[in-house]
Parts: C-alpha cells; structure tokens; sequence
C-alpha cells in the first residue's frame, strides 16, 4: 500500500525515511485510515527497538499522505537469515531486544500483528547488532476500531500468522508472542517450521499442529 523513499531535510541536512500512500490508493478510505492509525501509533511510543515517527502528513488536493521517519541504515533480519541461522548467543541478543520493543507496544495497549524478519532491521554484526522492529500497518488497539479491515481479510502474513488470526477470532497481544516464537525459532535454525508447505498446508499447519518442542529437531 506504499512506497519508502530515502529523503534529506533541506535545512536540517539529516536523512529520514518517507513513507508514501501510494496514488492508488488515495481515495480508499479504509486504506488511508490504517496508514494515519500507524503514524499515529508509533508516534507515541518511544524505545529504542522501534523505529520512531517525525512527522505525519495529509496533504490536501487528493495528494497522497506520507510519514516522515526515523532512517535506519542497515539490512533486514530476513537478509540476514538468508545466509544461514544466527549463532545462539546472537539470536538471544536480538529476541531479547525485540521482546522489549513488544513490552512497549503491548504496554501501550498496541498488537503489531505483521511480526516476521521483513520488519525487523538490524544494525551492527555478531554480539553488537541490534534490531528495530517497524511496519505497524497492520497494527491494532486492543480498543480500538477494527473498520479499517474489510471483512474476511486474513491479516497477517501466512508463514507467521497466529492461529485466531486464521480463524477471525478476537487477537490479543499473545498473537505478537506467537509470531516472535517463529521468528526466534527461524534465527535459531535458519528455516521455519512450515517450511516448504503450500499455502493452505502453512494455514493448517499454524492451526493443527502440536505445540513443537525445540529438542524435536
């Protein structure tokens, strides 16, 4: 639903990212409420393993809206594991990190739903990397609206999705630990559970399968 650019203040001559709706999707107004729910989320949180929020915009004349964010150079956890598992003591590193960043969002009565190594970002190497959880597109309020999802639209990404997500059921914050335990377990091993299952067959598997015990494998 949109595009990130790297931009430089003209006068403060600091990078950010910019994160524009895309033309298409101007006039949707589902699609608009989700991306100024995700500027106004990360706007009021503030840790060190999420990405932060500068600016929210929504220009007038059918332009499209845009967020101005913190930029963090570095590369994707789903990168990074496409060159084989992390080593252990790495992998504790960083879920130690990202369990912080979700005390934070749960905290503040936030579910991220969307957690997978496409949003994680890391910088640094070896013991010293560090992550940054981002991309609150499909991110809630434990209190919140929940109109800005069309009916019968599964939310989430199939090879992490928790099972009530799969279901339609109400999603609470233990969704987010769900998906954080496949992302550990994928840095611990370099693949994930489901692994070469079809689509339907991930579905089933996230809502079947027994609980897994590490030592199985």
């Amino acid at each position: 639903m949109s595009v990130v650019y790297l931009a430089r203040h003209q006068l403060l001559k600091h990078t950010c990212a910019l994160k524009m709706l895309r033309p298409e999707f101007t006039d949707d107004a589902q699609v608009r409420a989700r991306f100024v729910r995700e500027g106004r989320l990360l706007a009021q949180m503030r840790h060190p393993h999420l990405v932060g929020v500068h600016d929210l915009v929504e220009p007038k004349d059918g332009l499209p809206s845009f967020l101005v964010m913190e930029h963090v150079a570095g590369r994707t956890l789903e990168s990074e594991l496409a060159k084989g598992p992390l080593k252990p003591h790495v992998a504790l590193g960083l879920a130690e990190q990202l369990a912080s960043a979700l005390i934070e969002v749960h905290g503040q009565g936030i579910m991220h739903r969307d957690i997978k190594p496409a949003n994680i970002v890391l910088k640094g190497r070896g013991a010293d990397m560090q992550a940054k959880l981002l991309d609150f597109g499909l991110a809630k309020e434990a209190d919140g609206d929940s109109s800005a999802t069309r009916p019968g639209t599964l939310v989430g990404t199939p090879a992490y999705i928790a099972p009530e997500q799969i279901h339609g059921l109400e999603v609470d914050h233990r969704a987010d630990i769900y998906q954080l335990g496949l992302v550990i377990w994928e840095m611990l091993t370099g693949k994930l559970p489901c692994a070469g299952l079809e689509l339907v067959e991930v579905l089933d598997w996230h809502s079947e399968e027994r609980a897994i015990e590490f030592g199985d494998h």
